[in-house]
């Protein structure tokens, strides 16, 4: 808390700021200076070497003027304008003009390298080890495996994970598909859980340039690219029923994919290789998040808006294949136990809270199969442990259709509840859990975490958000009223 390494991105947005504003101080005082001069004229002063003003040849005014256009070139094209309308390759090369400003600096400035030497050093350093570990195919250049085109502009990334490539839930990563932009990364979130060892997966929403492009070049892909490319292509907007299906086979077909790999490698040859084209990936990674602090807290809250989901995916999944690493199936009656070194004796988290808020069903459904996974492990587990108590509460919240619109004459509100006793489930998910309509009431529902028998203090509650800037600073004030710690991944 003392360094805050998750707003990284702000802090480097403050010092090129203040970089800016210091530099611009800098030029005005030195060329009101030079008008006060008389020993040449000031324009003398500010593009000549005349007056051998510096340690290389009277360079160090001229220096000035090149720097100040390096800079001014820099801020310009780093404003979001440019940056999300389309142009980022123009900021990407612009920014990385920053090789030629530190060596214009030290020429403009005679000591300036004893300050620069250290942490230039580092960067050296820390680039060959990016580039390194990008290019390799043990920890970053891979391939991928499948797309799954979701609902609602989604689309999930099912990436061939390399050997030596670990992570933790709630991790982030940055891509590159070269196919789509040469030199572009971008950060996602990993929605897999760091069990699945055989894939990495990424949720991808269509709503910048990048995204769009992603998007539509595997929508659009054909069934003969995508064979060529050794992509499989699942179709959940159109047969959202196929979906679960579909990634079950994805999971059984990566573990095939491995073993013919190493029984047949050493049989390929190199033209073979030529022709199995695959689609290449290059990952930077990973990257640790404020959601790596969620198994140091006993209750936590995730929060998450749209596709500010995601971080939360990876979570839920590792917490469910803990609860499955840790059952016992009997060999008598094929009953499941659980052991007693289960998730929440080895660990200090107790009790989750998720909360979806979204503004209709169908931007749950690539998720959903998840949730009723860990709703049945969970009801397996509570059934198998009567002093247990209740892991996770699901609270979904679906803020399209108001609370007191009605399908023709009968309340909407009154046809969900009837649903649920009928059928035993949620009419818009298919969950246990009900599907809240509008809103949250995050006072309401804040207080009945600490309000009850079993419920927890003000001081054990933890919230994770995950969303849109105009719902955070809303969940932040509450949690400020309730004392609860809050935690703000950048959406």
């Amino acid at each position: 808390k003392l360094i805050p390494v998750d707003d990284h991105i702000d802090f480097h947005k403050v010092v090129g700021r203040v970089i800016a504003g210091l530099a611009i101080l800098h030029t005005v005082a030195h060329m009101a200076n030079f008008g006060r001069l008389n020993d040449y004229s000031w324009a003398t002063y500010m593009f000549a070497t005349k007056p051998n003003i510096g340690w290389i040849r009277g360079f160090t005014p001229l220096s000035g003027v090149i720097l100040c256009v390096i800079l001014t070139i820099i801020v310009i094209f780093s404003m979001q304008w440019i940056r999300r309308g389309g142009h980022f390759q123009i900021f990407y090369w612009t920014h990385l003009l920053y090789l030629p400003f530190f060596v214009f600096l030290i020429i403009h400035a005679e000591n300036f390298w004893k300050w620069i030497v250290g942490p230039l050093s580092l960067l050296l350093l820390e680039t060959i080890h990016s580039i390194l570990t990008r290019y390799s195919s043990r920890s970053g250049r891979t391939y991928l495996h499948s797309i799954t085109i979701e609902q609602s502009n989604v689309i999930s990334l099912n990436i061939h994970r390399p050997k030596n490539f670990a992570f933790k839930p709630g991790d982030y990563i940055s891509i590159n598909l070269p196919r789509v932009a040469l030199y572009e990364f971008h950060p996602f979130t990993i929605s897999s859980a760091p069990e699945q060892t055989d894939y990495l997966c990424v949720h991808i929403q269509a709503v910048g340039n990048w995204t769009k492009q992603v998007y539509q070049r595997f929508k659009e892909m054909s069934e003969n690219d995508a064979q060529e490319n050794q992509i499989k292509i699942y179709r959940a907007d159109i047969h959202p029923e196929e979906s679960v299906i579909n990634l079950q086979n994805m999971e059984q077909n990566h573990i095939h994919d491995a073993d013919d790999n190493d029984e047949n490698g050493s049989a390929i040859t190199q033209s073979h290789v030529k022709i199995r084209k695959r689609e290449p990936v290059f990952i930077k990674g990973p990257y640790s998040s404020c959601a790596r602090y969620i198994f140091d807290c006993k209750h936590v809250v995730l929060i998450g808006g749209g596709i500010g989901i995601t971080p939360y995916a990876s979570i839920l999944s590792s917490l469910m294949a803990q609860f499955r690493s840790s059952y016992v199936v009997c060999k008598h009656c094929n009953g499941i136990n659980y052991s007693s070194k289960g998730l929440v004796r080895n660990r200090r988290l107790k009790k989750v809270d998720f909360i979806w808020v979204n503004r209709d069903y169908k931007n749950f459904e690539w998720f959903l199969n998840l949730l009723r996974q860990f709703e049945q492990e969970q009801e397996y587990y509570l059934a198998s442990n009567s002093n247990a108590e209740r892991f996770l509460d699901i609270h979904l919240y679906f803020t399209e259709i108001k609370h007191d619109e009605n399908i023709g004459n009968v309340p909407l509100d009154l046809i969900t509840k009837i649903w649920a006793q009928i059928a035993g489930q949620d009419i818009f998910t298919s969950l246990k859990s009900k599907t809240h309509l509008g809103r949250p009431q995050w006072k309401d529902l804040f207080n009945e975490l600490i309000s009850g028998e079993n419920a927890s203090t003000a001081n054990d509650v933890s919230v994770f958000f995950c969303g849109p800037p105009t719902m955070a600073k809303a969940i932040k004030n509450h949690c400020a009223t309730f004392r609860f710690r809050f935690y703000e991944e950048k959406f």
